[in-house]
Parts: structure tokens; C-alpha cells; sequence
């Protein structure tokens, strides 16, 4: 692209250009201009996004760290502005956004889709929160109900890249009701509040096996053996509604495992592959069978 069509205000960036753009080829001055316009096209940052997913390209932790406070000052658009100049190449460029803002932009480009799915109004209803919290991070050994498949990663706590407190106001202003907002706490493996509101939505007659489900999760992971007894009830609660609900089976079998019931764990491992034997989770199901039947 030349530095006259960059000049044109909001033309879009060619796919050309942009590939340039992300391989460093393009002239410095046109490099600038190219940041200028993608912090203020959405069309040309889905592009650039596109682009981006089909190279592979991903952030690095410490941009994943960052991307809270830079989100934060895209979302506020307080973009500080320069005074127009002269380049050492005679191309006069109208705006420059400051650094905060034009990385608060590249980011924005490769950060997971969860959070291109939050900002373009994509996440609609709790469920879409939770759903794309879950998609994050695995909280637990244990699966709450809806939850993707995720390795489960020890030892180290990841930052989070989103503010808990402002998608705490978010679930309210959607109406979350007590299920939703135990587990949105849950999520957090914030206990105190999570279980008030599980045991709440447990006390509907109508309860879904998710509700027993997520409750018994909260129990389990609270630790202890009053607290396992009780995990171990509202498992068996879940199955009663669904006895094909395939967390409650996943999750019985951790609490076996941990009350040091093997063979029990193994039951349950077996019935859970009859259910299921392609997903995530069945392939995590497979592997502890194959450990303990050795």
C-alpha cells in the first residue's frame, strides 16, 4: 500500500498489508500509519486477528499478564494524542495514538476468543460468562457441569486477564440467579459464597443434575470427610435426575479415589467410557484406568 492510499482517512488495509505489517516488512513511516488506522478500524483488527489465528501467532505470558490494564485503557478510548509532524521522509501523519492504546490494540488481536467474543457482544446471558471462564482455566480436578475440556494445570496459579469484580457486577445486571452466581464464585474457588448459593438452588424441587452437580464439586473441593460425604450425596442426586449425567460419573470417581475406593473409581472410570469415548475428558478418564489396571 502506498503512503498516499495511507494517507486517505479510513481506508481499510489490504490482507497484503497487513501480512507485511505482521512479518515487519512494510517501510517504518507506513508501519506507523498502519498502527494509526488499526486503532481505529474494527473491520481491519477483525482482519488482523484473522490473520493472526491462521499464522499462529500468540501472546506471551507476560502480554497475557498485562492485557487486564491494557483492555482497560482501549475500553475508557483515553488515547493520548501528539501533535501532527514532519517524518524524516516528508510523509505527514495526522495522529498518533500512544503506545498504551496501539498495544492495547495488537493485543486485543490475539488475545483468546473469549475475549473477542465478550467485546463484540457475543456474551449475552451468565451462562455465556461462566461458559468462557471455564474456557480460561480448569478451577478443579473435578468437572463442573458445561465445562470445556481443559488440562488441568498444577502448581502454579495463573494470573487472571479480567477483573472478577466487574463481571461480578456483569452476572447481576443479567439477572444470574443463585446457581449462576454460586458458580461463578465456585469458578473463583471462593467457597464462602460459593455454597450459600449452590445450597440455595439445591433446595428447588425442579433442580437440574448441574445444580447437584456443581454443589457436590464445591463440597469435594472444600476438602474433609463431612465434606466428601456430602459431595458424595449430590452426586448420587445428580445421577437419580440423569443417571447417564456424565460430570456426576466423572466426579464420583475422584471421590473414590480420594476415599481410597480404587476398584469403585474404576467402576465408574468404566461406565463413563461407555458413555463417552471420544472427548477430553474420556481420553483423561482412559488414561487413570490404564494407570490403575497396570
Amino acid at each position: 500500500m502506498s503512503k498516499e492510499n495511507m494517507s486517505k482517512h479510513g481506508e481499510c488495509l489490504t490482507d497484503e498489508t497487513l501480512a507485511d505489517y505482521l512479518s515487519g516488512e512494510l517501510d517504518p513511516v507506513v508501519h506507523a500509519a498502519c498502527e494509526v488506522h488499526l486503532a481505529a478500524c474494527d473491520s481491519c483488527r477483525r482482519s488482523l486477528a484473522a490473520l493472526m489465528r491462521l499464522l499462529r501467532v500468540t501472546t506471551t505470558p507476560e502480554e497475557e499478564i498485562h492485557l487486564q490494564t491494557l483492555s482497560r485503557a482501549w475500553d475508557e478510548r483515553h488515547l493520548r494524542t501528539f501533535p501532527i509532524q514532519q517524518t524524516r521522509r516528508g510523509f505527514r501523519q495526522g495522529w498518533i495514538v500512544a503506545f498504551v492504546g496501539v498495544a492495547a490494540v495488537l493485543l486485543f488481536a490475539v488475545v483468546p476468543g473469549w475475549i473477542t467474543s465478550y467485546r463484540n457482544g457475543s456474551v449475552k446471558t451468565p451462562g455465556d460468562i461462566l461458559y468462557m471462564l471455564l474456557s480460561r482455566d480448569r478451577p478443579f480436578e473435578a468437572q463442573l457441569a458445561e465445562e470445556p475440556h481443559r488440562e488441568r494445570v498444577r502448581g502454579r496459579a495463573s494470573p487472571p486477564d479480567f477483573d472478577y469484580a466487574q463481571l461480578g457486577e456483569e452476572m447481576t445486571q443479567r439477572s444470574a440467579d443463585q446457581y449462576e452466581m454460586g458458580k461463578f464464585y465456585l469458578i473463583q474457588q471462593d467457597f464462602d459464597r460459593a455454597l450459600p448459593n449452590l445450597e440455595s438452588a439445591e433446595k428447588d424441587p425442579g433442580a437440574p443434575p448441574a445444580v447437584h452437580n456443581d454443589l457436590g464439586v464445591a463440597y469435594l473441593e472444600r476438602g474433609g470427610d463431612e465434606n466428601r460425604a456430602l459431595a458424595g450425596k449430590e452426586f448420587t442426586h445428580a445421577l437419580d435426575r440423569n443417571p447417564n449425567y456424565l460430570p456426576a460419573i466423572f466426579n464420583r470417581s475422584i471421590l473414590f479415589d480420594r476415599e481410597d475406593k480404587h476398584s469403585e473409581a474404576d467402576s465408574e472410570r468404566r461406565k463413563y467410557l461407555q458413555l463417552d469415548s471420544k472427548s477430553g475428558w474420556a481420553a483423561e478418564v482412559r488414561q487413570k484406568l490404564e494407570r490403575t489396571t497396570r
